[in-house]
C-alpha cells in the first residue's frame, strides 16, 4: 500500500508515545524512523521490532563525558537510540557550529539501526556528517562526527531527492504492518463518550 509522507510521522509519533516517549521527543525520533524508511525501506518494520525494547528503555538522560581527543561520550545505559540520538546530534552540531567539528560516541544504546537518520538530519542543519555504527543491533557504539565546513550538500541533496520521491509517489508500506502499528498507536486516543457523540457535528 502507498502511504503519504505526511501520514507517516503521525503514525510513528503515536506509536512512540504509547511506548512511553514524550511528545516532543517523539517528533525527533519519528524523523529518524522516516529516514530509515527512505534509505532502507524498513523503518516501520524496524520500529515494530524495537517497540518492546523501547517500552522497557530507561528514561534517564545519558551520562555525558569528554573522551579521548575531546570527543563527547554519551553513555546511554540501555536507552533507545530513538531517545538519545536526537540530543546527541544537537550536541555534535552545537560543537561543530562553535569550533568547526563536533564528535560524539553513543555507547550502550539499543535500536542502533535508526542511527542512519542522524547524518541526513545533520545535513539538514548544514553540517557534513560521518557516521560509524559498531554492531547496531546489539547496543554497539555509534560515532557521529559533524563538520561545519561544506560537504553537507551531497547528503542533503540525496535526502531531498528521496523525500521528493516519497512526497510525489508515497511510501510503499506493508498494509498489515501499517494496521498493526496503527492499532498500537491508536491506544493514545480517548474513546468517545455519549456527550461527545451528541455534541459532534
Amino acid at each position: 500500500m502507498k502511504v503519504s509522507i505526511l501520514e507517516y510521522p503521525t503514525l510513528v509519533g503515536r506509536a512512540l508515545m504509547i511506548a512511553g516517549m514524550a511528545r516532543g521527543a517523539s517528533a525527533a525520533a519519528a524523523r529518524l524512523v522516516l529516514w530509515r524508511e527512505l534509505a532502507h525501506g524498513d523503518g516501520l518494520a524496524s520500529l515494530e521490532r524495537h517497540l518492546p525494547e523501547l517500552e522497557r528503555s530507561p528514561r534517564e538522560p545519558p551520562r555525558l563525558a569528554i573522551g579521548s581527543g575531546g570527543a563527547r561520550l554519551a553513555e546511554a545505559g540501555g536507552a533507545s537510540l530513538l531517545l538519545v540520538g536526537p540530543g546527541a546530534l544537537d550536541l555534535a552540531v552545537a560543537d561543530a557550529s562553535r569550533s568547526g567539528r563536533g564528535a560524539i560516541r553513543i555507547q550502550g544504546a539499543t535500536g542502533g539501526v535508526f542511527a542512519a537518520g542522524l547524518a541526513p538530519s545533520a545535513a539538514e542543519r548544514g553540517m557534513a556528517a560521518s557516521l560509524r555504527c559498531e554492531k547496531p543491533e546489539d547496543g554497539g557504539d555509534v560515532v557521529l562526527v559533524c563538520l561545519a565546513a561544506g560537504g553537507a550538500a551531497d547528503i542533503l541533496e540525496e535526502g531531498r531527492a528521496r523525500r521528493a520521491r516519497a512526497t510525489s509517489e508515497g511510501i510503499d508500506i506493508d498494509e498489515a504492518l501499517w494496521r498493526r502499528l496503527r492499532a498500537y498507536g491508536d491506544r493514545i486516543l480517548i474513546p468517545p463518550s455519549e456527550r461527545s457523540r451528541r455534541d459532534a457535528g
